[in-house]
Formats: structure tokens, C-alpha cells, sequence
């Protein structure tokens, strides 16, 4: 199989990025695609349906390739707790 050039590629990842984000929650931060043979509760399949393509998106990027990133940080910002104390810093003093 012959993938063409980077340009295609990039092309590619997109096409396949398209229908998961329409199919994203309200917060945007699960992705319902349906049912399959594996067995997952509805909300580990939402939760892999919203993280499955940051492994094709972040290659993108990576490589040159332009993402709009809002979906993801919407997705991420709205799966927060909102009642979580913020995060100790790392450092001492």
C-alpha cells in the first residue's frame, strides 16, 4: 500500500478525525461511535472514542500538520472535576 505524500497523510488523519468529532458530548470530552464487538462499559467506549485520535492527531502536529486543538481542550477542561483542589507545586521552599 502506497500512502502518497506527507500532505495525503496529513489529509488522511483529518478524514478520519472528521466523524469522531461530530459524534462529541456536549463537554466534548467523550465521542460516541457505536457498539462493537469488545466488550466496554458505555462510558470507557465514550472515553476511548474521545482519546483515540490524539494518536493520529498529535503525529500531525508533530509533523508540520495544522489541528484545531479546541475540541480536545474542551474535552479535557469539562472532564475536570471542578472541586479538585489545585495541584501542589513540585518544588519546596
Amino acid at each position: 500500500m502506497t500512502w502518497g505524500t506527507r500532505a495525503d497523510l496529513q489529509e488522511y488523519v483529518l478524514d478520519l478525525w472528521s466523524p469522531v468529532e461530530a459524534r462529541l458530548s456536549r463537554g466534548r470530552a467523550r465521542a460516541e461511535l457505536g457498539r462493537s464487538g469488545a466488550t466496554f462499559s458505555p462510558t470507557a467506549a465514550e472515553l476511548e472514542g474521545f482519546a483515540r485520535p490524539l494518536w493520529g492527531l498529535v503525529h500531525l502536529a508533530a509533523g508540520g500538520g495544522q489541528v484545531d486543538w479546541r475540541p480536545m481542550h474542551d474535552g479535557l477542561i469539562s472532564s475536570a472535576p471542578s472541586n479538585r483542589p489545585p495541584p501542589r507545586s513540585s518544588t519546596t521552599g
